[in-house]
């Protein structure tokens, strides 16, 4: 597999922060030191394109859970911003986004966001898995570069990503982390319309409390700089088999965490508007690096 440094692959998929900062800085000194190894990916650098490129407006399908919820957590939340000519966010309640037969509105709270109203965490779950028809018209009597017509496409939206393997411990308190280790392996359920690619991420912060207690008792060595590595694999055999160059960086013992993810996106441009829609599944767990 080539290697490659793309420092947009975790700014892109993993980011649930949408809008007001569209670049996502919060996220980048996490991946300062980030490796990625890819299979083939498919419009890698287009994700991060389309996050920080200047739009009129736009829109997410976020879904986000943890190995030990995802089997009974199907939460998918909608929102999104349209923005000015400077990149601020624009308020107005009559602007329009719309997906399948789901219309967002304005947050009461907060007129410049539109999202499922009021908040409805289950309301893009039966979305996944489907391609969807999305149009979207700004605010009228707004400050934004294009007019109040409304704009259109269809847009498939990745099915709900699970891991399958490893298993969950039944009992946390017995083991509460799951091992990491050279020719260990990961299996998720595989969508064979999802053509962006799986990516799965490895992130090791050693702030974290229970690095911090292993580097007090002396338990984890050179564990001192956060480090990050992430796989980008089509999503087809439904499983990957983690290697030394996965793991090398990261030190013995060390707790990191594990995010496996699939994405899409599309970016509807009109004559003098564009406006772009993501949609992006994610499944997160904390594991133990075992050498």
């Amino acid at each position: 597999m080539k290697t490659i440094n793309l420092k947009s692959t975790l700014v892109v998929l993993f980011c649930a922060f949408l809008g007001v900062n569209q670049a996502c800085n919060q996220k980048e000194e996490v991946i300062n030191d980030l490796s990625t190894k890819s299979n083939k990916p498919e419009s890698i650098m287009g994700y991060y394109n389309a996050f920080t490129q200047a739009a009129d407006g736009k829109f997410a399908l976020k879904s986000y859970t943890t190995l030990a919820s995802q089997d009974f957590d199907g939460s998918s939340i909608l929102d999104g911003f349209f923005f000015d000519k400077e990149g601020k966010t624009v308020g107005g309640s009559n602007g329009r986004f719309k997906i399948g037969n789901l219309e967002l509105r304005t947050d009461p709270k907060n007129n410049n966001c539109y999202c499922s109203e009021p908040y409805n965490r289950n309301a893009g779950t039966d979305l996944h898995g489907k391609t969807i028809r999305i149009s979207i018209a700004p605010p009228s009597n707004s400050n934004l570069r294009t007019s109040s017509d409304s704009i259109g496409t269809e847009i498939y939206i990745p099915s709900l990503v699970k891991i399958i393997r490893p298993v969950k411990y039944e009992s946390s308190l017995e083991q509460p982390y799951l091992p990491i280790s050279v020719g260990g392996q990961i299996a998720w359920n595989v969508d064979e319309n999802n053509k962006k690619g799986i990516v799965i991420l490895l992130e090791y912060d050693p702030s974290a409390l229970e690095n911090e207690y292993l580097q007090s008792k002396g338990e984890l060595v050179n564990g001192k700089i956060k480090k990050a590595h992430a796989i980008t694999l089509k999503d087809t055999d439904g499983f990957y088999t983690f290697s030394n160059d996965d793991l090398k960086d990261f030190p013995t013992n060390a707790y990191i965490k594990l995010t496996i993810g699939r994405a899409n996106f599309t970016t509807i441009n009109g004559e003098s508007k564009s406006y772009t829609f993501f949609a992006y599944t994610v499944v997160a767990s904390s594991f133990q690096v075992k050498k």
